[in-house]
């Protein structure tokens, strides 16, 4: 069997053992396996089929500006201005970010204070220790996520659906949508 990306990148991840936001921050920053990991993933149909769903909703509620936080290689945020939206691209792995601008013609968003119609998290939450600590500072009308209902990798530190929806109502959300069951997808309104 071949030796996968996200094969790799699961085993660094327990050596380094990153527990806090700070140690997987750098973790992302500094391992080369990251990219070709999301290379895989972006190209599969279950990742496709997962970015048309939001897109969807985008479009259902109205939404044209978007912010891609924690947008990996650029797949989504290309894709989105493909449809027409307004997406700014944000990511803090500088290998990411490189790969965005080369390989998907999307640049870093410098200052992303401002408020948006939807920031998207795609395969983001699992990866935080403190979702707070992120969610609290985005600005936009509608929050959407997944999370993973299960936990496939050692990379997936957080997977508490009832934390995440007690995190979102305190930050003044309503659950909007939901759809799927181990990788669930939810789109979070602002009351």
């Amino acid at each position: 069997m071949a030796d996968s990306a996200a094969d790799r990148l699961a085993r660094k991840w327990e050596r380094a053992s990153p527990k806090t936001r700070k140690e997987v921050e750098e973790f992302y920053r500094a391992t080369e396996d990251y990219i070709e990991d999301l290379r895989e993933w972006n190209g599969t149909p279950m990742w496709k089929d997962e970015a048309e769903t939001v897109f969807g909703w985008l479009g259902k509620h109205g939404c044209k500006s978007v912010l891609d936080f924690g947008g990996g290689i650029g797949t989504f945020a290309r894709l989105a201005r493909e449809r027409g939206f307004r997406c700014d691209y944000y990511d803090i792995s500088e290998k990411s970010i490189e790969y965005a601008r080369k390989e998907n013609k999307v640049e870093l968003a410098r200052d992303i204070s401002g408020h948006y119609d939807a920031v998207v998290l795609l395969d983001v939450v699992e990866h935080l220790p403190e979702p707070k600590e992120v969610l609290s500072g985005l600005d936009a009308d509608f929050i959407v996520l997944n999370l993973h209902g299960y936990v496939d990798t050692p990379l997936h530190v957080f997977n508490d659906v009832e934390k995440l929806w007690g995190i979102m109502r305190g930050m003044g959300y309503t659950l909007a949508e939901r759809e799927g069951y181990l990788s669930m997808w939810q789109s979070f309104r602002k009351k």
